[in-house]
């Protein structure tokens, strides 16, 4: 997690999101480029996906989730919880 890589192979398999606008990390290149989520299970820290010392309005970015799940994935049910916290400044 935190690490932006190109994601257009139809076997890199994973829960990713790419993100557009205001105040995101600059490695988000493009539209092909994601990021995993971190896993809080495995002790992985939270990831900053918008921040900016600017404080203003209308500041607006877009996030998009891909996931990609191997044909050899295990059936069943899989879930997955995504908190985000925004933190305002004065």
């Amino acid at each position: 997690p935190g690490t932006n890589t190109l994601w257009t192979s139809v076997t890199t398999y994973g829960f990713g999101f790419n993100m557009s606008g205001n105040d995101i990390p600059a490695d988000f290149v493009d539209s092909t480029y994601f990021r995993q989520f971190a896993d809080r299970n495995s002790g992985e820290t939270a990831q900053t996906v918008m921040s900016s010392v600017n404080v203003g309005k209308s500041r607006q970015s877009t996030v998009t989730y891909k996931i990609n799940v191997s044909s050899t994935q295990a059936a069943g049910n899989y879930q997955n919880i995504l908190t985000f916290v925004a933190t305002p400044s004065f």
